[in-house]
């Protein structure tokens, strides 16, 4: 089977995620360190919290790579 242009495997079973320039694992990546540190885990996670908030629900959305300056803009 021929590859594609353009394809490439995002995610292996064996080594987790890959990185996209090199396609080794993110820990054994050589591409070098100008690549911005993710936080966490890189999934952005959406919950309902009323704890402590006296029965009062707020919608808490975590993990968007963002800059804090870019995120006070978006909302």
């Amino acid at each position: 089977m021929s590859k594609r242009r353009g394809s490439h495997a995002v995610y292996s079973t064996e080594l987790g995620r890959l990185c996209p320039q090199c396609q080794r694992a993110i820990a054994a990546c050589v591409c070098g360190t100008d690549r911005p540190a993710g936080a966490g885990d890189g999934v952005v996670r959406i919950r309902r919290e009323s704890k402590g908030r006296g029965g009062k629900a707020v919608t808490v959305i975590e993990g968007i790579p963002e800059h804090p300056d870019k995120l006070k803009l978006i909302c």
